[in-house]
């Protein structure tokens, strides 16, 4: 064979003609789509509940009582449960106390020294008879150092501080907000 004679078509070596056609452009539908639906995604997740973030963690709401009133009952349920009331304004109040063998465990201080339970409450009038008592608690490093270091806790560990409210409500005699019993027959 001839050096400058053709080569068959499926001969090793052979260039192999592409079958891709290429098409004007186009508007590519499924990336728009994908991209319209993450945008819409973002947008939803990124909306308020209307509620802040210690209300959204614990909170109960108190009616036909005086502000100081709610706030001294809520340091003495605090003050009951082994909690020092570090601070006791007038919208605000930190309870401390020593973390558990698990608080320790789960949020170890490598230092020596042993982690905090740190509540951060606040009491909000929410009109002339009604008020809102919210929390939000962290465990605490390093408590009263430079580098202390606050690790605020997730909602699904907020059921013992809802029932810290929970038992400030009953005190005052303003039973917390939970579902209406049926009575039978009715």
């Amino acid at each position: 064979m001839n050096q400058d004679s053709p080569k068959p078509a499926n001969a090793p070596g052979t260039p192999v003609p592409s079958r891709i056609t290429h098409h004007a452009s186009r508007p590519r539908i499924p990336a728009v789509l994908l991209a319209a639906c993450v945008a819409g995604l973002l947008a939803a997740g990124c909306s308020s509940t209307g509620k802040t973030a210690s209300a959204r963690f614990a909170s109960v709401e108190i009616q036909g009582q005086r502000h100081e009133r709610v706030r001294d009952v809520t340091a003495e349920v605090f003050r009951d449960h082994g909690y020092l009331v570090t601070r006791n304004g007038w919208a605000d109040m930190v309870f401390e106390r020593e973390g558990s063998a698990m608080n320790n465990i789960a949020y170890g201080n490598w230092m020596g020294k042993r982690v905090w339970v740190r509540v951060k409450a606040a009491v909000t009038d929410m009109s002339a008879a009604r008020c809102q008592v919210k929390c939000e608690a962290f465990v605490v490093r390093n408590r009263g150092e430079s580098l202390e270091e606050e690790i605020q806790l997730t909602k699904v560990q907020s059921g013992q501080y809802k029932d810290l409210l929970n038992e400030v409500a009953k005190r005052l005699g303003a039973v917390a907000p939970g579902p209406v019993p049926v009575k039978p027959g009715a």
